[in-house]
């Protein structure tokens, strides 16, 4: 297949795809963690590694979209700085200087980027909810504002994810929309007005957006108590999307919504059906349920898969995941969900390892593979990605 090229970028959804300009945008994506904690940037540049070599390993393994979490801290204040020594490449950039600079990096090689609120505080707890007694969800507001005040009219930001992980007291639908628990605790709500108030103060705003479900029991599921598929990881609960979808109220908004699951491993965390008798040939069941459900409602957004488990090079039930990891991205290749962003190109996560090895210098070739299983066809971008300019080779 021949390059297409194009003087523009449009982001939508449509029948359970991204499209790119229309077409359908297959994504091979990559968390590379690191602006959300006490470095205040991207991990590794300690020395053991730069932002060119990591990208350059993205780009021979056709890794087309970078996920990068930050704190809110960060994205209130554009005088964060990085700790000495941190980032041998920075040298006096602030971490609002080192995220310019992986932009500019990334477009050249064609890679995409999307921004995640993953933490309040650098290297804090993922919080249940989108505010807590030190930040409201007006501080959320301005925090993102920020960022797409300064990253929003990048060629190569794909889009946003709201907050990472909802859980514990985060609901969704649970509540009458006029009750004041519903403005405390229904995410879906919630979203609905950080979007709509993102798009007042930032009315150019024109990439995907991407919201996370919640916990398990928050939101009224189709599946009893003692289904294996009720129980469910921070942020992967999206039952109630059967009852109450995301409407933005304005089909620009609509178009460009993508919902972001997540599948763990035993590594991470403990899950009923980890411990069948049939495991791991009872999976696919619970994945039917879990994963693809929302591929057959009757909806515009598309369920865009996020892989943020404890698969591949895991550290603590290395047996156990092993068998999951294989049958996961079977599974995902052949239900087409193979849109997938891995937990993470970091080898020094606490529960799993990266796409890179320790050192920071040789690829995971075992956690390669199975991306490649998984999303064996990506887009891959053939130009350095500009507003005017952009050569696609799509994926099947």
């Amino acid at each position: 297949r021949l390059p297409q090229c194009f003087d523009h970028i449009t982001w939508t959804v449509s029948n359970g795809d991204i499209l790119l300009n229309g077409q359908p945008f297959r994504v091979r994506g990559a968390n590379w963690f690191g602006f959300e904690t006490g470095t205040s940037v991207v991990h590794g540049l300690w020395g053991a590694t730069t932002m060119d070599a990591v990208l350059d390993m993205l780009v021979t393994n056709k890794l087309n979209v970078l996920r990068i979490p930050f704190s809110l801290d960060m994205a209130l204040n554009s005088a964060t700085t990085i700790p000495a020594w941190n980032c041998y490449e920075c040298v006096t950039d602030k971490s609002w200087d080192a995220l310019d600079r992986l932009f500019d990096k990334a477009a050249a090689r064609g890679i995409m980027i999307i921004l995640e609120l993953h933490s309040f505080t650098a290297g804090g707890p993922v919080t249940e909810l989108w505010y807590n007694g030190s930040y409201s969800e007006a501080s959320v507001i301005t925090g993102w504002s920020n960022m797409l005040n300064r990253w929003g009219s990048r060629a190569n930001l794909m889009g946003i994810d709201i907050k990472n992980e909802p859980h514990g007291a985060a609901t969704w639908n649970k509540n009458a929309a006029s009750t004041p628990i519903a403005q405390q605790t229904d995410w879906d709500k919630a979203a609905v007005r950080i979007v709509t108030q993102l798009k007042t103060l930032y009315p150019s705003f024109d990439k995907l957006i991407i919201v996370e479900g919640v916990g398990t029991g928050g939101a009224d599921s189709p599946f009893p108590v003692s289904d294996p598929a009720y129980n469910k990881w921070n942020g992967s609960n999206l039952d109630g999307v059967y009852k109450a979808p995301l409407d933005f109220g304005v089909a620009a908004l609509n178009n460009r919504l993508v919902y972001s699951s997540l599948i763990w491993g035993p590594s991470v965390n403990w899950m009923p059906y980890f411990g069948d008798a049939t495991f791991p040939a009872n999976m696919p069941s619970v994945w039917d349920k879990q994963a693809s459900a929302e591929r057959g409602l009757s909806l515009p957004p598309h369920l865009l898969q996020h892989f943020l488990p404890g698969w591949g090079g895991m550290k603590n039930n290395v047996a156990a995941d092993t068998q999951l990891q294989n049958k996961w991205v079977q599974y995902m290749a052949a239900n087409c969900i193979g849109d997938s962003i891995i937990w993470a190109i970091n080898p020094n996560s606490g529960s799993t390892q990266g796409l890179l090895l320790d050192g920071w210098t040789s690829p995971n070739a075992a956690m390669l593979d199975l991306i490649k299983i998984a999303q064996p066809d990506p887009a891959v971008i053939t130009s350095t990605i500009t507003n005017t300019n952009i050569c696609v080779t799509f994926g099947a």
